[in-house]
């Protein structure tokens, strides 16, 4: 061997640190499987990973199997329900009866093959399906979750899937035992046939459900909490929030160290689609009880803000005073109603991201909420604000979008900024608008132009270097364009 050269440091020889960061690259438990059986020294190295991989976050169904498999984990003697620290809840069935329409002498192999699929996939879990209506019909599923909640003591995260995916390999095997999809064997190629739309638990209020039972157990561990879809029955509708008012006190104790909090709200809305206040209210309530403890909220209406006429309500009482981090996506901002909030957390806050939001004033609104930001939010690092905008009743250009990365005390920051310009298109015999989208990756400071400026106009001018007016000036005369001859000159180039 030459001098100098370095041999490769053997999968065994490696530390103890990085073997986890190697398993936990790994998405699938049955490749650490095969790692262990490969020798004694693997065995050894990949034994804690693997049971890791296996039990740090489980997926539940709401099936008897599925719930009485992470019972029985929960309960065992050997303490290895301490593994557990995520759950997520699928919104899926597997065991509901799929239904296909029947067969036609028009159908495709495709189609053929799809039924097959179906069938089979049906017929494996019927002998479940009766088991399984009467856990739910009598509640029982309610009560096992509470005996869950009750003995994993170590639980940090809990989600409700939005899109749940498909059973894994071992989920399969679970799922499914007369399959025999057992460690080393595949799962049955018809199931590339099958979608999660098949299996879909519709009406399953598995939201509801999991947030009841984690109330009456009161999971103290318990420090996120996400659920990302909600209908009008669900946990975290105003429906929802409307009947759970006289148990608000109760989420503050039941969840004590609750740090993260993601949800989606489906709105009770009036006739003209509108979310009603008193049940705006009522989540801000809500909040407001978890603020001791929150220092992550990720927050949404369900319903696009552009359909939204009036503004939506934020906690600006008493705010959220621990908040590092705060999403809002789809709604209609009242700057001042955010800045409320805003108050409550300057000391903290260090990302506030606006997603797909609406409010009623882009150039001033967002001007006076930075000017905010500037003199009090001092630990802000990370500012991401998109607008959606009823682009009828614009004129000229205006900001949609705007990020800034960096410490805000020090210079110069990171800025990126998003334009729309509407101008109108004149198509013979109709006249049509279009909305043209540029990005700026401006030179100017960003802190600089805020501290310098008292108008939203000079702002963006100077923070768009000119570019602003430059947008403000063109004329819809530049848009010009008549279908009858630009037909007639492609026509004559291709017989040309």
């Amino acid at each position: 061997m030459h001098q100098g050269q370095q041999t490769m440091a053997s999968l065994p020889s490696l530390p103890q640190e990085l073997i986890h960061q190697i398993s936990s690259s790994l998405e699938d438990q049955d490749d650490l499987l095969s790692l262990r059986l490969t020798c004694k020294a693997f065995n050894q190295k990949f034994h804690d990973p693997h049971l890791t991989s296996i039990y740090q976050c489980r997926r539940i169904f709401f099936v008897p199997r599925s719930l009485q498999n992470i019972l029985k984990i929960a309960k065992d003697p050997s303490g290895v329900g301490g593994r557990v620290k995520y759950l997520k809840f699928a919104d899926s069935n597997p065991y509901c009866e799929i239904v296909s329409w029947p067969p036609s002498e028009r159908d495709t192999e495709k189609t053929i093959l799809k039924r097959s699929a179906k069938e089979k996939l049906s017929a494996a879990g019927s002998k479940f399906r009766e088991e399984t209506e009467e856990m739910i019909s009598s509640g029982r599923d309610i009560k096992m979750l509470v005996e869950i909640f009750e003995n994993l003591k170590n639980l940090r995260g809990i989600e409700i899937e939005k899109f749940s995916e498909l059973p894994k390999r071992w989920e399969f095997n679970l799922l499914y035992p007369s399959m025999g999809v057992r460690p080393g064997n595949q799962i049955p190629g018809f199931m590339s046939l099958i979608t999660i739309n098949d299996i879909k638990a519709i009406g399953g209020n598995t939201s509801r459900k999991v947030i009841t039972a984690a109330l009456k157990s009161g999971i103290k561990s318990l420090q996120k909490l996400s659920n990302t879809y909600s209908t009008t029955h669900d946990a975290f509708s105003h429906n929802w929030f409307a009947e759970m008012v006289p148990s608000f006190p109760m989420f503050s104790t039941a969840f004590p160290n609750l740090r993260s909090l993601e949800i989606s709200v489906c709105c009770k809305t009036t006739y003209c689609g509108q979310p009603l206040p008193a049940g705006e209210k009522n989540v801000c309530d809500w909040l407001e009880g978890l603020g001791d403890t929150l220092e992550e909220l990720r927050f949404e209406y369900l319903i696009p803000a552009v359909s939204l006429e009036k503004t939506t309500m934020l906690p600006d009482g008493k705010g959220l005073p621990r908040l590092k981090v705060l999403q809002l996506r789809s709604i209609l901002i009242d700057i001042d109603n955010l800045l409320g909030l805003l108050e409550s957390c300057k000391d903290n806050l260090k990302e506030l991201k606006i997603l797909s939001c609406k409010t009623l004033d882009i150039k001033g609104g967002v001007f006076k909420l930075l000017k905010f930001l500037r003199k009090k939010v001092k630990r802000l690092r990370i500012f991401e604000a998109g607008f959606k905008d009823n682009e009828a009743t614009r004129e000229g250009s205006y900001p949609v979008r705007i990020h800034i990365y960096g410490d805000w005390e020090s210079y110069p920051v990171n800025c990126m900024i998003w334009t729309k310009a509407q101008q109108k298109v004149f198509f013979l015999p109709n006249d049509w608008e279009i909305h043209t989208r540029q990005k700026f990756d401006t030179e100017a400071n960003v802190v600089f132009e805020i501290d310098e400026n008292d108008t939203a106009e000079g702002f963006w001018r100077g923070l768009l270097d000119g570019k602003w007016d430059e947008w403000d000036m063109m004329s819809s005369k530049d848009y010009y364009y008549n279908r009858e001859l630009e037909a007639d000159r492609k026509f004559r180039l291709k017989v040309g």
